[in-house]
């Protein structure tokens, strides 16, 4: 969470209350966000957030964000090794690609790590992989342990067709979030489209890097 963000948010809040206080510091330790607050006496004291109102204020916050809707495989996971594995002359067994224990195979894509560092800190990230979820645990663990910064993760439910869970997908994330700026990066051209279609905000592209050199400009 961006301190200093929430340093300006709760000062806001403090004002169009009326209330006669300053945020002076915000500081996290150990998981736990503590504020330091004067009051109009010139007295002092640390307040610790509570879960409820660290969620209120991460909703709040992300209203004024842009919403980052990224795919996983092709744009931050190469997953080329794992694929190969799966394919035979007969075409790619599907039982073995999405196989949990194989996605140790995947590297991260070169400078990918550096763009999502750099866009977590602007916006909100959120994965929308046509993963199935029964590999939810184990992309998580091939997240954690690459450093890959996680806001929220979804995988494709079982029999559900790609193309138009994409689509619906993309179009909650948008309505619950209610984003300041919609992206969506994805490297199949057919992806884009639908979800283009029904978001008209959003903008799309193809590759981390084609994002640089456009709107996600950081």
């Amino acid at each position: 969470m961006n301190l200093q963000k929430v340093k300006e948010y709760i000062q806001t809040k403090y004002t169009l209350a009326s209330l006669n206080s300053t945020v002076v510091d915000v500081q996290e330790q150990d998981g736990e966000i503590r504020v330091l607050i004067s009051d109009s006496s010139e007295s002092s004291c640390w307040h610790s957030l509570s879960g409820e109102e660290i969620y209120d204020i991460q909703k709040e916050l992300r209203k004024e964000q842009p919403l980052y809707l990224i795919d996983l495989d092709g744009i931050v996971a190469n997953s080329t090794a794992r694929f190969e594995r799966a394919t035979n002359a007969a075409g790619i067994n599907w039982r073995i690609a999405f196989d949990p224990e194989l996605i140790a195979l995947d590297t991260v894509i070169d400078g990918a790590m550096d763009t999502l560092e750099r866009l977590a800190q602007r916006g909100t990230i959120v994965y929308i992989s046509s993963r199935p979820e029964s590999l939810h645990n184990a992309t998580m663990k091939w997240m954690k342990k690459n450093g890959v910064p996680i806001h929220w993760i979804a995988l494709r439910p079982q029999f559900a067709k790609t193309l138009e869970w994409k689509e619906k997908e993309a179009s909650e994330q948008v309505a619950q979030i209610q984003p300041a700026r919609v992206i969506f990066i994805d490297d199949e051209m057919k992806n884009c489209e639908a979800v283009a279609a029904a978001l008209p905000e959003v903008v799309c592209y193809a590759s981390l890097a084609e994002c640089l050199a456009g709107e996600c400009n950081v």
